[in-house]
């Protein structure tokens, strides 16, 4: 997801293939096998992971201002708990707006955006200081009392200009 708004596109096959995707034992991708996606077919995008304590949703929002205005979107990683069932783990999304108090997203858990929207999900940045963080159009909820990575770029500038 976050490549392809980049500009770099891959069929699902390809994609699984990158990330030595196995079925029957896949764990999800750490942030290292990611990043080194990102190196081997966005060669500009080569950079590393930043953790954040985030205690509000207007943090992440700050945090991901920059790099939006740099022109790249926001690849996330956080621990997230799914509303039915109940269950915790590590989810990635991409930021691809803020726009006054709300933080656009694209989920891989969603539905297709809808034309020329930003993107299936979003969190309203206002929402005060809690632990779980309400994500609507998404069946999950952000938990704030864990540590949130936000992958950086060591370029800046548009990424679409930057394909390798």
């Amino acid at each position: 997801m976050w490549l392809a708004l980049c500009g770099v596109h891959a069929s699902r096959g390809a994609a699984k293939r990158w990330f030595a995707v196995r079925p029957s034992s896949w764990n999800g991708a750490s942030h290292a096998a990611v990043a080194g996606v990102i190196a081997r077919h966005l060669p500009a995008a080569v950079g590393g992971w930043q953790r954040h304590r985030l205690r509000a949703p207007a943090q992440l929002a700050t945090t991901a201002a920059a790099l939006l205005s740099d022109g790249w979107p926001v690849l996330v990683t956080a621990i997230c708990e799914l509303r039915e069932p109940a269950v915790r783990c590590r989810h990635a999304f991409v930021i691809t707006s803020i726009d006054r108090n709300r933080i656009d997203l694209l989920d891989p858990l969603g539905r297709p955006p809808a034309h020329g929207s930003r993107g299936n999900a979003w969190i309203d940045a206002s929402q005060p200081a809690r632990r779980l963080v309400e994500v609507q159009g998404a069946p999950w909820r952000l938990d704030l009392d864990r540590i949130v990575a936000v992958y950086l770029p060591l370029e800046r500038g548009d990424p679409g200009s930057q394909r390798g």
